[in-house]
């Protein structure tokens, strides 16, 4: 029974030490950070479904009634979420190669890794590292209004030396 024990905590101790090399990784943005991944994944998603032919739209009416909330920020007869909003806003406010390495990831679905990075003019690695730096500059967005603008400009200078 104690040796169970012991190799019970053994395990804990070494799936921690995991879990921590791997949070290092995402706060030093060298892998993908998987609630920004996530984020982005329902933004695409959002961004895809407005493509379809079915047209329509949507009254503040409608949008109370289905979603039990008022959107704020879009346009007349667009069904946006406030999470979607945000993110959408923050894509917007990136550069451009980010913005295409973004919207190759996430809107292209049907691609495979090699035909994204030739749409965007790199290799399949390059692509990566371009696209976690994407990803922590629309990190950077989406933080609270309440940080100091200079702190953002200190981190964008910081990313777009790498």
């Amino acid at each position: 029974m104690c040796e169970e024990m012991l190799e019970l905590a053994e395990r804990g101790m070494a799936k921690r030490q995991k879990n921590e090399e791997h949070q290092a990784k995402i706060a030093a943005g060298t892998v993908i950070n998987p609630v920004i991944d996530e984020r982005l994944v329902v933004w695409g998603e959002w961004h895809l479904g407005q493509r379809g032919d079915d047209g329509g739209g949507s009254s503040i009416l409608h949008q109370l009634m289905v979603s039990g909330e008022i959107v704020r920020g879009t346009a007349k007869g667009v069904d946006m979420s406030d999470y979607i909003y945000d993110t959408d806003r923050a894509v917007n406010q990136i550069d451009d190669v980010s913005k295409a390495v973004i919207y190759q990831q996430y809107l292209e679905v049907c691609k495979t890794v090699e035909e994204r990075a030739i749409a965007v003019g790199c290799g399949r690695h390059a692509f990566r590292r371009r696209l976690v730096n994407a990803q922590n500059q629309v990190l950077c967005y989406l933080k609270a209004p309440t940080r100091k603008s200079s702190v953002r400009d200190e981190m964008l200078i910081k990313m777009s030396t790498v």
